[in-house]
């Protein structure tokens, strides 16, 4: 469940970090179905920007990922943040292997604003690390953003 705390954080940030929604067995479960799918269904996974791959037919070739987007405390969370019934428009898992090298940026919003909504959003983006990642180990960046900001409709403004 979320707090009000983090209502209050998305609103000021247009993010939220939860590392207690999904307990270790379940992590477990989960770790082993992205394992297996790696494995067992290669031939899906395609390169994804630099030192990735993805699998954007997670649900044909695992069928049970469906239970990892529909956990339902990180579905609640999502449900509160959209405001009720939530539609899924992509599905996919990513693999980034260990990498030192140089820093890849390629910013972009994957959605306008939407005006009508509290956080301005028509979609959410969901992150579920299965290892432990930290500043200089993960594979997503973002740019904070409060719903008070300004819209800037040029990603070069400032």
């Amino acid at each position: 469940m979320l707090t009000e705390q983090d209502l209050q954080h998305f609103k000021q940030n247009g993010y939220i970090v939860r590392t207690d929604l999904v307990d270790k067995s379940d992590l477990a479960r989960f770790t082993e179905w992205f394992d297996t799918d790696r494995s067992d269904h290669h031939y899906r996974w395609h390169p994804y920007g630099y030192h990735q791959s993805a699998n954007y037919d997670a649900l044909v070739t695992t069928p049970a990922f469906d239970d990892v987007v529909r956990y339902p405390p990180v579905f609640e969370a999502i449900q509160t943040l959209m405001g009720g019934s939530t539609c899924f428009g992509e599905i996919g898992a990513r693999h980034m292997r260990p990498y030192e090298g140089e820093c890849h940026r390629g910013w972009h919003r994957d959605r306008p604003h939407w005006a009508e909504h509290p956080y301005r959003m028509d979609y959410i983006q969901l992150m579920l690390y299965l290892t432990d990642v930290g500043p200089h180990t993960h594979c997503f960046s973002l740019s904070p953003e409060s719903i008070d900001d300004e819209i800037l409709e040029d990603k070069d403004a400032q």
